[in-house]
């Protein structure tokens, strides 16, 4: 019976009735009635019947157990603090589909021995995950990897091609919502369905340090720069031997590559090959080194070295322009292109294409040959005296008189066209000068005068002390090897000869067009 407090009755004489009981507390009589004393009882023998049946429904409920076998179990009991003894939640193995502990409202959600020391999770009656005697985590698969020997974790997602794994965090706040939730920082997944592949995504805010791939190593790093180097930080890509194992990657085939969106797609813009070629692809121009030192540099300090021999003729290839070794066009390069196949030729273009060849006219933008003749004798026809010597001016030409300065020179062997003939004059005052030219040539065996060719007497303004080239003549049927005499006129007898002073000459500036 449970305990009543003495006190909690009322005090009395003595017992009345038959169904009172008397009792003493500190020299007081009370009572107690029969029916006080069975609600007492029936409220304690209530709760004891209600806890003893929780304990009989744990050994006897077809979910934890079977019915059959009730009579074989113990019935649960608690430990003098109460605790329920550790042989209480003792169950049959189960299976997925009927855990050995479940839940009332889920009898098919729940633990269950998924084999030898392993624990196996169910779900609906079906098995999600379980871990293994090893301590592997297996999701969605009845076996672990059989490579996996000790405890991982092994992930079958099926046909699904989402994420297998995703890293969150509540105070991320990525923009691709479109690729993945707004707190997801990170995930794992498939690249291309059932063809397989990884893919590990990051995602930030901020468009730096995104994806972050550091290796720390103890000691030297290594430094053969050979096939056999080794890296802090390698990359590895491989291609199968059709027997499932590692295999020879064909040659030429892209290892590495590197790719960007750019104009609405996505592009490649770096792309390392089978024999360790490196394109740099879409124009992208690498202008410099991290550390300021110029790539050009480094390859003109022969910083990057090609072994001998080892450019081919195929590799002898151009672009859509003109290539600076090789063909124009689409056509395949060929060493012919860069031999020389005779002496006294040189590398250049024409018509298109690259290639050794004699320097022509064409080639040359830029044919004009100068040279000067200074002139050797002076002749005062006024006076009909002539002068074979003159100072460091030149030849005077006096004031009121007529005088002849006179030259020989030979048309140069490169000459092509455009003999033009200046005489060069000083003049000691301002003013016009009134002069012509008179020009005889013609080849050695040809009469002296076969080419006579004379420019009127014209009126030019001259300054004072300057270099003047006046008299222009350009020969009509000039050819190289013309022996030419040359005669020039000033005649300041005439008044259009407004110098009024004397005039130096100096000689004849010849001006031609070669043939290079």
């Amino acid at each position: 019976m449970a305990d009543t407090k003495i006190s909690a009755l009322p005090a009395v004489v003595a017992p009345v009735g038959t169904d009172e009981f008397a009792c003493h507390q500190a020299g007081v009589t009370k009572k107690e009635t029969k029916t006080q004393i069975t609600a007492a009882t029936d409220a304690a023998l209530a709760a004891d019947v209600a806890n003893l049946a929780a304990h009989i429904a744990m050994t006897t409920t077809p979910i934890h157990g079977s019915s059959a076998v009730a009579a074989a179990n113990t019935l649960a009991h608690r430990n003098a603090t109460g605790d329920l003894a550790a042989t209480d939640f003792n169950a049959v193995a189960g299976t997925a589909a009927n855990p050995s502990y479940t839940f009332t409202v889920d009898p098919d959600t729940g633990l269950y021995r998924f084999a030898a020391n392993g624990l196996g999770i169910a779900t609906g009656g079906v098995h999600r995950a379980h871990w293994n005697t090893s301590g592997a985590l297996v999701v969605n698969d009845a076996a672990v990897s059989s490579r996996m020997t000790g405890p991982g974790v092994t992930i079958n997602q099926g046909a699904f091609d989402d994420e297998a794994v995703a890293l969150q965090s509540t105070d991320v706040n990525q923009p691709f919502t479109t690729i993945a939730d707004s707190d997801t920082y990170g995930t794992l997944q498939k690249v291309s369905g059932a063809n397989a592949g990884l893919r590990v995504s990051g995602f930030k805010e901020l468009a730096t340090t995104v994806l972050d791939l550091v290796g720390y190593g103890n000691g030297n790093a290594d430094t053969t720069k050979t096939v056999n180097g080794r890296a802090i930080v390698e990359a590895r890509g491989f291609v199968d031997d059709g027997l499932g194992a590692v295999g020879n990657t064909n040659a030429d085939g892209n290892v590495f590559g590197v790719r960007t969106q750019r104009g609405g797609a996505e592009v490649t813009l770096l792309l390392i090959d089978e024999d360790g070629d490196l394109h740099v692809l879409n124009d992208i121009v690498v202008a410099g080194l991290v550390d300021g030192v110029d790539v050009a540099a480094h390859v003109a300090a022969a910083v990057l070295d090609h072994p001998n021999d080892s450019v081919t003729d195929a590799k002898l290839r151009n672009s859509a322009a003109t290539s600076v070794i090789g063909r124009a066009g689409a056509g395949v390069g060929d060493p012919a292109d860069i031999v020389a196949g005779a002496d006294n030729q040189v590398l250049a273009r024409t018509g298109g294409t690259l290639a050794f060849q004699p320097v022509t006219a064409a080639m040359v933008t830029d044919r004009t040959r100068k040279f000067f003749v200074p002139a050797t004798l002076n002749y005062n026809f006024s006076d009909t005296v002539f002068y074979y010597a003159g100072d460091g001016s030149g030849y005077e030409l006096l004031d009121g008189k007529i005088f002849y300065l006179t030259g020989f020179c030979l048309v140069p062997t490169d000459f092509v066209s455009n003999f033009n003939i200046k005489a060069v004059i000083v003049p000691f005052a301002n003013g016009n000068v009134y002069n012509s030219l008179w020009v005889r040539y013609g080849q050695c065996g040809e009469g002296q005068n076969i080419h006579d060719e004379t420019l009127a007497l014209q009126a030019e303004a001259v300054v004072q002390f300057q270099n003047s080239c006046v008299a222009s003549h350009t020969l009509a049927n000039a050819a190289a090897g013309d022996i030419v005499r040359i005669q020039y006129e000033r005649d300041a007898v005439n008044v259009l000869d407004t110098i009024g002073a004397v005039v130096r000459g100096a000689g004849f500036l010849i001006e031609y067009t070669a043939d290079s």
